[in-house]
């Protein structure tokens, strides 16, 4: 009896081990060719080719390819009025947030914060880290410095059009930007 109880100890975690050695086949954990361009020479373009490489890796978790494409891509709220008529031209404001989310999250976290900002005289943006957006295999694909260029990179275009930027992330998001500030 007892050899038999040490052979089935033995082989109870060998198997699980050998289970979970083999990922699942499902797409969601194949990794995309590579990670989306973050260089670009403005937000709009940034916004509209993440789009695109967004429709094209993403794997659809419903039939709502729109709604999840759009919760998922970069965004920008813009003031109704500026917050300094006095000193900046019509549309133009003077201050600007960059928001930046956490591990496993997108830019929609900080919708409403954004909508908030704006209301209040801000150009409030939110990216969306690379490995982000598409599929949990492209995780894998980043490294810190893709992280951390895309934030820098960001910031360099948010500078361009407001003269004070200010910084807010969550979770791996808030580590990004303190690091950079």
């Amino acid at each position: 009896m007892r050899p038999l109880r040490t052979i089935l100890l033995a082989l109870i975690p060998a198997s699980l081990l050998a289970a979970c050695a083999f990922p699942p086949e499902n797409a969601l954990y194949d990794q995309s060719p590579d990670i989306p361009p973050y260089m670009q020479d403005n937000f709009d373009d940034y916004v509209s080719e993440t789009r695109d490489w967004i429709a094209t890796h993403r794997v659809f978790l419903t039939d709502d390819h729109e709604m999840e494409i759009a919760r998922n891509i970069p965004f920008e709220v813009r003031p109704d009025t500026p917050d300094t008529p006095d000193t900046m031209a019509a549309d133009q404001p003077s201050r600007g947030v960059l928001f930046v989310h956490g591990l496993g999250s997108s830019p929609w976290y900080f919708h409403d914060i954004a909508v908030a900002m704006a209301k209040d005289g801000w150009l409030a943006r939110s990216i969306l880290l690379p490995g982000h957006g598409t599929r949990p295999g492209d995780l894998s694909l980043p490294d810190y410095d893709d992280w951390t260029g895309s934030v820098a990179h960001q910031v360099a275009l948010l500078e361009r059009e407001v003269d004070e930027v200010w910084l807010g992330g969550f979770s791996t998001g808030g580590n990004l930007v303190t690091s950079y500030a």
